[in-house]
């Protein structure tokens, strides 16, 4: 009898640490959307140190832009498709010379190289769509492989809504 209940224990302590792992999961996607929303809806409070007038695209927006770039033939379907993906694209203008520019904004819970890698493969798509657009990482805190890949990937770092150039 002891070594049913202990049997049964075990197997109910397996099911509350798988239910323990989805819940993490969950929590870090949600914390995830958090944070891309934050920074579509106040662009201008964490990215205003790298543009003027910065202002998030709407998704129909950013379509469109894709959109009349593949009908040009300067993208493919599935590069718009890749673009579209970004977790929030802003358009304004830079602090140097006024000229417009699009920043591919990857926003995670802990930026790693993945989303450094990523950030820079959609700014590189967007910008063949005849538009200048730089890449950009942003979260709380970014690991250091991260950092120094996007040293060398030149892709800005916006941490705690501080920018960093990629120098």
């Amino acid at each position: 009898k002891l070594a049913r209940e202990v049997a049964r224990l075990g197997i109910g302590m397996g099911d509350l640490q798988r239910t323990q792992k989805r819940l993490i999961i969950d929590v870090a996607d949600l914390k995830g959307d958090s944070l891309e929303r934050r920074y579509r809806e106040r662009a201008p409070a964490y990215l205003g140190g790298l543009i003027r007038g910065a202002r998030a695209l709407t998704t129909e927006d950013l379509d469109g832009l894709l959109e009349s770039a593949v009908d040009l033939g300067r993208l493919s379907e599935d590069e718009a498709k890749e673009v579209l993906h970004s977790d929030v694209v802003v358009r304004g203008r830079r602090r140097e010379d006024d000229s417009e520019v699009y920043l591919v904004v990857e926003v995670s819970s802990g930026v790693g190289p993945g989303d450094v890698e990523r950030a820079a493969r959609r700014a590189e798509i967007l910008s063949r769509s005849g538009v200048a657009a730089l890449a950009v990482v942003a979260d709380k805190w970014i690991t250091a492989d991260a950092s120094r890949r996007a040293r060398e990937m030149h892709v800005w770092q916006v941490t705690d809504g501080t920018a960093r150039r990629p120098e």
